[in-house]
């Protein structure tokens, strides 16, 4: 209605029908969206309870406009330390209360708004009650922690304790309930660090616990329990037999891979366990990673335990919070785990996929493209090498397919692989230069293709080019090859950092048709000596060939291992073939490495060790060779396989003998401590508790008893007797 026709009405009738307008305006509003408000919902009630200490708030707010446009959303009055990450339409606040956050009968008010790009805006409050907790530490960690020796590094797990009501926790970590050579060292008044370097024997063994035991003072102490689950040395490979059946671990773990993530909320991972898995297994965890899980072992895993839910486990990989533009790939694996089982137990541990890691791209919620990486291998004449020495991480986008290429020799046979997660749409295809399908088969159980390219010997170099398409999915690709460029000894590969040594026998050991498989490799072995004991080693090669060096590394020189030092001993000659003895002057493992400057070459080695019973009881190995022993503390004595140490001491009717014998280096498990009479019977036989050997026994007479000391392994052990 314009102003010139507004003239024309009189004043009382212009009054009315301003008014009619007003009303009609008013009335049309409601109906009009872009006079509507946003609607705003959050995932929780409008009141809701919280315990310091023990829960975390987190809180997913969506909203909509009406007329479809962006929404901003906001938090008044944020609390301290809480978090709110704020997407298009969404948004995460998280807080973790203290103490001084607790609010009695009043609740805190959270007041979340949600205001439209016409400036409408909507509220939601919900009221949240803090309650104290009880008083207790908590720690932080999780209760699982995989660890892979590939990375040549020790575990290390910064031990984080929380108390609301005190400033300071006492935490140690009981020596009979950790593994051998495990350290631990309080570090600040609520921190404490736990490293542990596994022997390539305890890295053979799938699962390995520790207890770190909390004290506030105040209250009954805490005990934490961490399982630590160790990557079996080939976890870095695929099946060798992409055709086999047999899907142990994914028959036993059930899993729909994710797919690109797209949310403001956590990555939600679900598992189920056959009906002969949940009988058997008591946990099941998840391991993710943002690092390389595929290259080198150095990946850091993080671990969640998946929570019970009738059949279904179910555990989050925390959202990442990434901005616009940016994406990441994430790895998981699931693993199951007996609780109960035995340590040469090889099924206590099962992990799903066989192949390594599941992987899925995490974007921004405000993130609606694939985001492809950087490589542009967008066509056969630009595609990306595969490397044999790696596996590269791509990304597969519906608007283009990649491409990738391998050149193989004549006499070679060479695998190239596709590895991604099951259920992906990923189709990758593999051609010679002639344009002719080469066949790629798929693994039944887990998410890999596979082809084997074979030039006979004399024929010339071909190319190939491998095409993969898909549509936001992480794919990793790389080659092993056989032939001109195959090895010996891979048996045994790899054994290039300490923790992947290869590990010899007690006693000779032989190792035939062996080889330094290029420049700076190197291959390690590994043996445990206990102070006194002696290693000969030789190996056997051709200098004309390529020159090999040996050098003897002690337990407490693994920095040098993989750096620069000479070790205790060195076989370092410019001429055929090096040999080194030693006598170990520290107990634990020593690691022997064989190494070239420059040129690869075949060798053979011989390793000897022999155990050395070098104690000031020295020849007390029969029953009539006994050496008398008095009472209190015998430290630092040796035993040997097949060689007891008898002792000889006078026993009193009426009296009672208490004897404790602890293993100071060896296992408790590996030891027995027996007391005989004159008659050469058994009287007493002493029992473990708690990582040593405790015996009681009372003389039946006034007489000689013989104390027998043995172990199947090289040890060392303190005796201590009591007399009462």
């Amino acid at each position: 209605m314009s102003a010139r026709t507004l003239k024309l009405i009189p004043a009382p009738r212009l009054l009315l029908a301003l008014l009619a307008l007003i009303v009609g305006l008013a009335g049309c509003s409601a109906d009009d969206p872009l006079m509507q408000p946003p609607l705003i919902t959050v995932d929780v009630r409008s009141e809701e309870s919280y315990i310091v200490g023990q829960d975390i708030i987190q809180i997913h707010i969506t909203a909509t406009d009406p007329q479809g446009g962006p929404v901003q959303l906001k938090i008044a009055d944020k609390p301290e330390r809480a978090q709110f990450q704020s997407y298009q339409n969404s948004a995460t606040f998280t807080w973790d209360p203290i103490a001084s956050d607790v609010t009695g009968d009043t609740p805190r008010r959270l007041i979340f708004a949600a205001t439209s790009n016409t400036g409408q805006t909507t509220e939601r409050v919900v009221n949240v009650r803090i309650r104290a907790g009880n008083g207790l530490p908590r720690f932080l960690n999780s209760a699982s922690e995989l660890y892979d020796p590939a990375s040549g590094q020790p575990l290390v797990i910064e031990v984080r304790v929380r108390d609301d009501d005190s400033r300071r926790v006492l935490m140690e970590m009981p020596a009979h309930l950790a593994p051998e050579g495990a350290e631990f060292e309080q570090i600040s008044d609520l921190e404490a660090r736990f490293s542990w370097m596994p022997t390539p024997l305890q890295a053979s063994k799938r699962v390995h616990s520790v207890v770190f035991i909390g004290d506030d003072e105040d209250n009954t102490p805490v005990e934490h329990k961490v399982t630590i689950i160790i990557k079996q040395k080939d976890s870095g490979t695929v099946d060798v037999d992409p055709t086999s059946d047999t899907c142990l671990a994914e028959d036993t773990i059930t899993h729909s891979a994710l797919k690109a993530q797209r949310t403001h909320k956590g990555y939600a991972v679900d598992a189920t366990l056959s009906a002969a898995g949940a009988a058997r297994y008591t946990s099941v965890y998840m391991y993710w990673t943002l690092d390389d899980a595929l290259n080198g072992g150095d990946a850091r895993y993080h671990a969640e335990e998946m929570a019970k839910d009738g059949a279904l486990y179910r555990a989050v990989i925390p959202n990442q919070l990434l901005e616009p533009g940016t994406a990441k790939t994430i790895f998981y694996s699931i693993c199951a785990y007996d609780d109960d089982a035995d340590d040469d137990d090889e099924l206590a541990v099962i992990c799903a996929p066989t192949s390594v890691s599941y992987s899925f791209i995490a974007y921004s919620p405000d993130e609606n493209d694939c985001i492809d990486d950087v490589t542009r291998n967008d066509s056969p004449a630009n595609a990306a090498a595969i490397s044999r020495e790696r596996w590269n991480h791509f990304r597969a986008c519906s608007a283009r397919d990649d491409y990738h290429k391998i050149e193989v020799q004549g006499g070679e046979k060479v695998d190239v692989y596709v590895l991604f997660s099951k259920g992906s749409e990923l189709t990758p295809s593999l051609k010679n230069a002639q344009q002719q399908d080469v066949a790629m088969k798929r693994s039944a159980c887990t998410g890999y293709a596979w082809a084997r390219i074979e030039i006979a010997e004399g024929q010339p170099a071909q190319s190939y080019v491998l095409r993969v398409g898909g549509n936001d999915q992480a794919y990793q690709v790389t080659a092993f090859a056989e032939g001109v460029q195959g090895c010996a000894g891979q048996q045994y590969e790899p054994n290039n950092t300490p923790a992947q040594a290869t590990l010899v026998s007690p006693g000779y050991t032989a190792f035939d048709d062996m080889a330094i498989c290029e420049p700076l490799d190197k291959d390690i072995f590994t043996f445990e000596l206990v102070k006194g004991d002696s290693v000969w080693a030789e190996l056997w090669f051709s200098h004309a060939k390529g020159d090999l060096d040996m050098t003897l590394y002690g337990p407490s020189q693994l920095a040098q291992v993989l750096g620069e030092g000479s070790g205790v001993a060195q076989g370092w000659s410019n001429d055929d073939n090096e040999e080194l003895l030693y006598s170990a002057t520290e107990s634990g493992f020593h690691y022997l490495m064989i190494e070239t400057a420059d040129t690869a070459n075949g060798y053979e080695l011989d390793i000897e060790t022999a155990c050395g019973d070098r104690d000031r009881y020295a020849g007390n190995h029969t029953r009539a060779l006994a050496s008398p022993i008095g009472l209190d503390e015998h430290r630092d004595l040796k035993l040997c396989p097949g060689q007891p140490d008898w002792f000889l001491r006078q026993g009193f009717t009426g009296t009672t003998i208490l004897g404790e014998l602890t293993v100071q280096h060896g296992r408790a498990s590996d030891v027995k401590l027996e007391v005989y009479n004159d008659a050469n019977v058994r009287v007493a036989q002493a029992s473990e508790r708690n990582g040593r050997l405790e015996l009681e026994f009372e003389p039946a007479a006034n007489a000689s008893y013989f104390y027998k000391v043995e172990s199947t392994r090289s040890s060392i052990y303190s005796l201590t007797l009591y007399q009462f």
